[in-house]
């Protein structure tokens, strides 16, 4: 079985959270605090991490841990360069790429301009031609949600990424943040789960933006020959 912590939204010591009286480094260590509590196989962090000394603040806690990171649209790729490598994002204008194990195809894609551009996408149409089913990490959500974050500030070309993955003949697996709450939609081959954010909350309201700074969380992934499987893990503050 692989296991793997998915943790995003952290907005570690940005002002924003601040202001509404969320303790981002204070979060960050409760869900750690958790998180060596279990045997994980890989950490992902799925972006929105945080600024300036936050950044090697939160990843020097991912020594000992195989970790990566698909950026958000708050994130400085040039700073994650600094910490985060591997052969094909070393050579890369953006941080994608992918893998093969255990009977899955992974992927992990970079969102950090809130969209996929073209050569990001030209590589998302040859990575899903496979027989494996795929898991996708993504920061922003695919399939749309009624909810604040998804009216104002949605992927801008999900519509295309989502025919894309379409295009794979089984099940495609999203596991992605961006919105602040804990979320699932199934539509056609592709399922799609949201992680509550580790900074703070948003509740699902199209209309209005409804923080909730109560709570932190993130989520295990358990994956074998016979499925995948989700837990969320929150935490009260």
């Amino acid at each position: 079985m692989m296991t793997i912590a998915y943790i995003t939204d952290l907005h570690i010591d940005e002002a924003n959270p601040a202001a509404l009286g969320a303790d981002t480094r204070r979060n960050w260590l409760l869900i750690y605090q958790s998180l060596i509590r279990h045997n994980v196989d890989m950490v992902v962090l799925g972006g929105d991490l945080g600024e300036g000394d936050a950044v090697p603040w939160l990843l020097n806690f991912m020594q000992g841990y195989q970790w990566h990171v698909t950026p958000g649209n708050h994130d400085d790729r040039s700073v994650l360069r600094q910490f985060y490598h591997n052969s094909e994002t070393d050579v890369r204008h953006a941080l994608y790429f992918g893998f093969d194990k255990d009977g899955y195809r992974y992927l992990f894609l970079d969102t950090q301009p809130d969209a996929l551009d073209d050569i990001q996408m030209d590589w998302l149409r040859t990575y899903v031609q496979t027989e494996l089913p795929l898991v996708v990490f993504i920061h922003h959500p695919v399939l749309a949600v009624d909810t604040w974050v998804d009216v104002h500030y949605p992927l801008k070309n999900r519509a295309e990424v989502e025919s894309v993955l379409r295009m794979h003949n089984g099940p495609v697996t999203i596991f992605c943040g961006h919105y602040h709450l804990a979320h699932t939609t199934q539509s056609g081959n592709i399922t799609q789960h949201i992680c509550p954010a580790a900074s703070f909350g948003i509740r699902l309201n199209p209309d209005a933006f409804d923080p909730d700074i109560t709570v932190t969380g993130y989520q295990m992934i358990y994956l074998d020959a016979s499925g995948i499987k989700k837990e969320v893990i929150t935490l009260e503050l």
